[in-house]
């Protein structure tokens, strides 16, 4: 029913933004190390959400940079893989490929291999 897939969108959106809105609190009360890069994280994700592909395809940047500069190599691993799903899902294979080549590279030298291998399916599926 439609109804209920606007609701539950709807009730989704909400708990992003929540979300959003404490990562947002705890970087402006003192915590920036901890929570930028994850908070532009949240943002590109629902950025890409909203439609907003530009805005979204510059934070996945911002989050990725900021996770290599807090040495964070989960958190930029994370943010290659779904920045190269984000570009995959857009259409654009060149760009997906190579963030996917990142995050596989990060997963792996954190030693999550399986990980990195789900990475690889998803690009090349």
């Amino acid at each position: 029913d439609d109804d209920d897939n606007i609701n539950n969108v709807s009730k989704w959106h909400d708990v992003a933004a929540g979300g959003i809105n404490k990562f947002a609190t705890w970087r402006s009360d003192g915590s920036s190390w901890n929570f930028e890069h994850k908070l532009d994280l949240l943002t590109a994700e629902q950025a890409y959400a909203d439609g907003c592909f530009d805005t979204a395809a510059a934070t996945y940047d911002q989050a990725i940079k900021a996770a290599s500069e807090h040495c964070d190599v989960l958190v930029e691993a994370l943010a290659c893989e779904r920045a190269c799903i984000f570009h995959k899902e857009r259409g654009d294979m060149a760009e997906a490929k190579i963030y996917s080549k990142k995050a596989i590279w990060l997963y792996n030298d954190w030693e999550a291999t399986t990980k990195a291998e789900d990475v690889t399916s998803v690009v090349f599926s």
